[in-house]
């Protein structure tokens, strides 16, 4: 496997340990549409296009590096649509962790406990699939993502971390 880490200085740390434990490394992430920094996102798509196609697998945290936590971007929908590899989504939790106030709510597993991974169904897209396809496949696997990912919370901790309000969501309370 090999996972894309962003080219910030916190990725420069994930890369270090990704690296230490043999796990292939694609660096980039989106642009932020505030900034005009350009953050490698068009040559890592193409790196993992590459690496897919010649019989690897990518991980890769679909709600991106900003966010909003567990809802979907069209990034690994386009990865899918690009190389027809199936998308399997995967939700993890471990009993003994700290869970940072970060916008992600990120997870930091602590020694001695007891852990769950849930995978999904996979979800496939065409290579000529059109826009509301690609919408549909990316709901699909945002829902997926969401109900592994509380289905590992309940079985490690009890209770879960839940995803954040859909941007629509938030347009409708203000």
């Amino acid at each position: 496997p090999a996972i894309l880490i962003s080219r910030s200085r916190e990725g420069d740390v994930v890369t270090k340990v990704a690296q230490h434990h043999k796990v292939g490394v694609v660096r980039g992430s989106s642009r932020n549409k505030k900034k005009t920094k350009e953050k490698g996102a068009l040559s890592a798509f193409r790196e993992m296009v590459r690496w897919v196609e010649g019989g690897g697998c990518m991980a890769l945290t679909p709600d991106g590096p900003r966010g909003p936590r567990m809802r979907a971007g069209l990034g690994a929908i386009k990865l899918g649509r690009a190389t027809s590899a199936p998308l399997l989504g995967l939700g993890w939790s471990t009993s003994n962790a700290i869970i940072f106030k970060s916008w992600d709510r990120f997870m930091l597993p602590l020694p001695f406990g007891k852990g769950v991974i849930v995978w999904t169904e996979p979800v496939v897209i065409d290579k000529d699939a059109e826009k509301a396809v690609l919408e549909e496949a990316r709901a699909t696997l945002e829902a997926r993502l969401i109900t592994a990912n509380m289905e590992a919370d309940l079985a490690c901790r009890g209770e879960a971390i839940t995803a954040a309000p859909k941007p629509d969501d938030q347009k409708d309370a203000a």
